[in-house]
């Protein structure tokens, strides 16, 4: 069988599959979905009479009052430093002369041989230099710069 053939019979049978997963998909009306597996049937007999059994509760359903009561008092919780926010600017300033600098820790990605921190918005390593200051050491709540023989330690933001 050469290769031109088995192309077309291919093609032959990928057509009617393609035409199937079209129709059922796009042009079939769409069907509710089956009630879920756990649910049981409701039992013969007079309508509005409560059966007893576990509680299925779809989506769409209303939050009972002490539900409701209960997600309201979660939304209401501080959660703490908003991560979309700027966090606020700490001032680094050297003993030794009247320049400050202004340095903003937004993250800190420490690891076992170095890490990375995130300062004024820019992704450093440890051992790289910013604005004159080598990142030294990163932890779990702030970084280490060095400059001139001084280290200066930078925390993360409480907020």
């Amino acid at each position: 069988m050469d290769k031109k053939k088995r192309e077309k019979i291919m093609i032959a049978l990928l057509i009617p599959i393609l035409g199937f997963v079209v129709y059922t998909n796009v042009i079939s009306e769409k069907k509710p979905p089956p009630p879920p597996a756990d649910s049981q049937p409701a039992p013969p007999g007079p309508p509005g009479r409560p059966v007893p059994g576990p509680v299925v509760r779809t989506a769409r359903q209303a939050l009972n009052s002490e539900e409701a009561q209960a997600q309201a008092e979660i939304a209401g919780r501080s959660w703490g430093r908003n991560p979309f926010v700027p966090a606020p600017t700490p001032v680094v300033e050297t003993a030794d002369s009247t320049e400050v600098v202004k340095f903003t820790l937004s993250s800190v990605f420490p690891a076992r041989e170095g890490g990375v921190a995130v300062i004024n918005g820019t992704v450093l390593e440890v051992g790289e230099v910013f604005r004159g200051y080598e990142l030294l050491e990163v932890d779990g709540m702030g970084v280490r710069l060095g400059r001139n023989n001084e280290i200066f330690t930078l925390f993360m933001p409480e907020e």
